[in-house]
């Protein structure tokens, strides 16, 4: 998981859904974005501004994901493979084919709007497996994330839960072994699939 330094979260959720689909399918689910108030509507947004028409999927346990077709440094789920083979230099070297982010810069800003051309020239039919990113869609709208403004003067208010943290829920005994399956030494190139 990568927590964006002034992207905190404004609501308490089961994250252990989100690791286990995409360890189960690491090719389908590279990037999951937690949902910020600006992607309150964001099929419509994404309709109306770029003519894509993207769509939602169901997984296990009630996931809802949205295609993202554009990543955002914010905070989310992703692959490490990923993140090496895609977004970063292949092999950690520094040629950077078109579009690949390179140290100290925003990465949306780079490889985002790559991301953003290459589907609006391909199509999501054609482009959008290269990237599988997808939006978190599980809370009624509303944001799971959201930008921490240090003037404001809500964060004062004492009845005011905005990135306060709030008490886990405790996993199952099933829970704990499937986590614990997932960092077996017997197998390294599983933890290439796994998520940060």
């Amino acid at each position: 998981m990568i927590i964006q330094h002034d992207r905190g979260f404004v609501r308490g959720f089961n994250a252990l859904p989100v690791v286990r689909t995409m360890l189960a399918k690491p090719s389908s689910y590279n990037y999951v974005a937690l949902p910020t108030s600006s992607m309150r509507d964001y099929r419509n947004f994404v309709s109306s501004k770029y003519q894509l028409h993207v769509q939602t999927v169901e997984e296990a346990g009630g996931l809802r994901m949205v295609q993202m077709v554009q990543y955002f440094d914010s905070t989310h789920f992703a692959s490490t493979k990923w993140y090496r083979d895609t977004v970063f230099c292949p092999g950690g070297n520094f040629v950077r084919p078109k579009g690949q982010a390179k140290r100290s810069m925003f990465i949306e800003d780079k490889f985002g709007q790559e991301q953003l051309a290459e589907l609006r020239e391909k199509g999501l039919e054609d482009a959008f497996g290269k990237y599988s990113t997808w939006l978190l869609d599980i809370f009624d709208g509303q944001p799971a994330a959201g930008h921490i403004d240090g003037r404001d003067n809500r964060l004062q208010e004492a009845n005011y839960y905005k990135y306060k943290f709030t008490k886990a829920d405790a996993y199952s005994q099933e829970d704990l072994e499937f986590v614990g399956e997932q960092k077996s030494p017997a197998a390294p190139e599983e933890d290439d699939a796994r998520a940060v």
